[in-house]
């Protein structure tokens, strides 16, 4: 049976953590700002970790072996 080949769109987009959370950056990170409140704004620069549903099918996509 051939290697399961990374998807390498995921692997730009998520990383995993050594705990084996998912992380993935902020969505509306990167116009617009003007608008925005500071708070919000400083908001959006920390990753956001996935949910548990989520997770199970991003790490098989994300492992290759």
């Amino acid at each position: 049976m051939p290697k399961l080949k990374t998807k390498k769109t995921f692997l730009k987009r998520f990383r995993i953590t050594s705990k084996g959370k998912v992380l993935k950056r902020a969505v509306a990170q990167s116009h617009y700002h003007a608008r925005a409140t500071g708070q919000a704004t400083m908001g959006k620069r920390k990753d956001v970790s996935l949910r548990t549903g989520h997770r199970e099918h991003i790490r098989k996509l994300l492992t290759s072996t």
